[in-house]
């Protein structure tokens, strides 16, 4: 393939469907900003919905902001986008965490499992809190998946590796989707 001039570049770019994001993110004017190690651009949207959280959701709905917030609703969520990764339908992978964010309770690993497990279920166990500060046995405990990071309990920062693990008898059925990970 040839070179493009600047000139086609210019084209294309103007072509470029999604030309009009830009807008939505507070970037100066000739900056691009490719920073892998970064949070990215900070969305315009983003400080009025953070003052929103803070002073109606925590300030004002306090412990209520649990259901009346969805705060308790990303595990369904994310676990039903990891079903789609790997071939389950919603509702069919619950994502779990040994280590409770709010109270530091370590879960019944082997029982939560079970319990999915007993209802076709198939659980993804959120290692962030636990892996390298408390005991982790995914085979022990049956876990089907776990994901973690590296920036907390394992305290690499920003930018650190994440964790994936898919017990042996899945291996099979999984796929990678984040091709030159």
């Amino acid at each position: 393939m040839a070179a493009l001039s600047l000139e086609e570049c210019k084209v294309l770019d103007r072509r470029d469907p999604l030309r009009t994001m830009r807008a939505a993110f507070a970037l100066e004017p000739n900056l691009i900003h490719l920073d892998g190690n970064s949070p990215g651009a900070l969305p315009r949207a983003t400080p009025e919905r953070v003052a929103q959280t803070v002073t109606q959701q925590w300030g004002e709905g306090l412990i209520r902001s649990w259901k009346s917030a969805g705060w308790s609703d990303p595990a369904s969520r994310v676990g039903d986008k990891i079903a789609r990764l790997i071939g389950g339908n919603p509702g069919e992978v619950l994502l779990l965490t040994y280590v409770n964010d709010r109270t530091g309770a370590m879960h019944d690993r082997v029982a939560a499992s079970a319990a999915a497990h007993a209802i076709g279920a198939l659980t993804a166990w959120g290692l962030a809190r636990s892996a390298g500060a408390v005991p982790v046995d995914l085979r022990g405990s049956n876990a089907d998946f776990a994901v973690g990071c590296g920036s907390r309990s394992l305290n690499g920062g920003p930018g650190s590796p994440a964790v994936v693990w898919v017990h042996p008898q899945h291996v099979d059925r999984c796929e990678q989707p984040l091709s030159g990970w």
